[in-house]
Formats: C-alpha cells, sequence, structure tokens
C-alpha cells in the first residue's frame, strides 16, 4: 500500500473543552498569518460525547483529512506505527470537509499542525528521518525544547508561537531556486491536474528534485490528489466509470488498482461496505452505481 508520510505527529495541544466545534470554528481556525498560511495547516481530532478519542489521519499534499472511529484507541506511543494495511475493519472513515461537520462528534480533542507536501523541506532535519515509519515524530520539524514549551500552552498562544517559530525559520534559510519550481509545478497541479508548466530542466532532474522537495515520487502525489478528487466528487458523480475519468484515471481499471493501493478496497467496496458506513455519514453509506 502507498504510505502516507506524516509530518505532525506530535505537534499538538489539548484545547479547553469550551471549544464548539462547528463549521465556523473550523473556518476560523486558519493560520493567522497570511505568509505561514502558504507552509501548514491546521487538522483536529475529535472526541464522541463518552470522550471515546479520535485517530487523526491525514494524507499528505494537502490532499485529504480523515477522521478514524475505533471504540477503543492504540496508546499514543502505537499510533506511531499504524499503517493502512494495519487498520482492522471496524475502523470507520469520514472524511473531515466542513458540509459534514454537523455529522461528526461534537467535543474537539487537540489540535496540531501539519505542513503541505512542499512546505516541510526548509524546515525538516533530514538525518533524523526514519524511513520505515509513515508517520514522523515532530523533532524532525521542531526542537524538542521548543515542543515542550507549547505542547502546555493554550490554543491562542500555542498557535502564535508556532506560527512565529515558521516565520522566523523561513527569515533564517535561503532556499535554491529549483525548490520554487517544484514548489508552484505542486501549487498547480493541485489546483489544475491539466495545467501544463515549462520545467528548466530534465525529466530526470525533475523527478529527482521533487522527491528531495516533497518526499514523494511525483506518481505517488499525483496518485494521492486522484484520490481526493474522488472523495470530493464522490456525492455529485453517481456512477463509478463516470467518476474514474472525472477523476483523471485513465481508465476503470487504473481507477481500482490505485484505489486499492490507498485504502486496500475497491471503489464499489468502499462506498458500499456498512462496515465503513456504519458512523452516520452519508458521504460514504450512499450506494453507488457501477458499470463494470
Amino acid at each position: 500500500m502507498l504510505m502516507p508520510f506524516e509530518f505532525y505527529s506530535d505537534v499538538t495541544c489539548e484545547p479547553s473543552q469550551n471549544f464548539v466545534v462547528n463549521k465556523s470554528f473550523f473556518i476560523k481556525r486558519k493560520p493567522k498569518n497570511k505568509n505561514v498560511s502558504e507552509w501548514i495547516d491546521y487538522f483536529f481530532e475529535l472526541k464522541q460525547e463518552n470522550d471515546t478519542p479520535h485517530i487523526s489521519i491525514i494524507f499528505p499534499a494537502g490532499c485529504s483529512k480523515f477522521i478514524v472511529h475505533k471504540k477503543t484507541v492504540p496508546e499514543i506511543s502505537n499510533l506511531h506505527n499504524i499503517t493502512w494495511k494495519k487498520l482492522p475493519k471496524q475502523y470507520v472513515y469520514i472524511s473531515q470537509k466542513t458540509a459534514h461537520l454537523t455529522k461528526l462528534p461534537k467535543k474537539l480533542h487537540v489540535f496540531g499542525v501539519k505542513f503541505f507536501p512542499w512546505s516541510a523541506f526548509p524546515f525538516i532535519d533530514t538525518s533524523l528521518i526514519n524511513p520505515k515509519l509513515s508517520r514522523q515524530p515532530a523533532t524532525i520539524l521542531f526542537p524538542e525544547e521548543f515542543l515542550k514549551k507549547i505542547n502546555t500552552l493554550p490554543f491562542d498562544d500555542w498557535q502564535q508561537k508556532i506560527e512565529t517559530f515558521i516565520t522566523e525559520k523561513l527569515s533564517e534559510i535561503s532556499l535554491p531556486h529549483n525548490y520554487f519550481i517544484i514548489k508552484q509545478f505542486c501549487q498547480n497541479l493541485l489546483k489544475n491536474p491539466d495545467t501544463e508548466m515549462d520545467i528548466p530542466f530534465g525529466k530526470r532532474q525533475f523527478q529527482r528534485l521533487f522527491k528531495q522537495y516533497t518526499f514523494h515520487t511525483l506518481s505517488e502525489f499525483k496518485k494521492l490528489h486522484r484520490f481526493q478528487n474522488v472523495l470530493e466528487k464522490a456525492e455529485s458523480v453517481k456512477l463509478l466509470t463516470e467518476l474514474a475519468y472525472e477523476c483523471q484515471y485513465a481508465d476503470q481499471s487504473h481507477f481500482v488498482k490505485d484505489f486499492k493501493s490507498i485504502t486496500g478496497l475497491t471503489p464499489k467496496k468502499y462506498f458500499s461496505d456498512p462496515l465503513l458506513c456504519k458512523v452516520s455519514s452519508e458521504y460514504f453509506a450512499m450506494k453507488m452505481k457501477s458499470n463494470d
């Protein structure tokens, strides 16, 4: 399976329980600094009314945000080793889209930072990356002492410290010109996959630089982006065959192969299996028709 590479696992704070999780709350909780918003976004973990924690799994590339529901949650020390292949059937995946927030539990449990695919590179100590882990420790991005100081702060102070750190770090480093070419390529690809962009170097060099700066191959990046498009368009496009072409898959077999590499299931199974849809999400519970 394609493993997401995550750069935010321990950078979290626990807000007070008086936070109300609703559409306006999520919209407001964006980086306050506009320059910082090009580099990071925030993600959320929620609790059910009975205080059962949820695990938040976020695909890279600003692609997909998921809440994973489970009655019992592994200890924090074990979360770093979770892979899609190991997730048991009782997990339920719900897209964390603002249109569906009313269907999610209302108690906010934890806030965290995620970096966009092109934005982690300037901050990473690459010597600390463990290629065997899909979920990397926060210390490869933030100094350990910094993490100790901010993890006990109220949310507003925590947010200010994070964004100040990002701003100061960016002012201290000089990024190569090639980095900004890759960054622009990623941004263009996310906005419009069909957009052509002139690259001032050869294909092999481009592939090497892309992986160096995003920690994904270009094919992995595109695969995750297509998957995100499927989740976003699945409500309005009812036929799986039509959905495949709408999301830039070459054909139906390409769609099924890519989808299984990320979720472990065929699209038809993913969107119709009651085990995956039993937690009151119409988005995933709808019965989709297939032409295959």
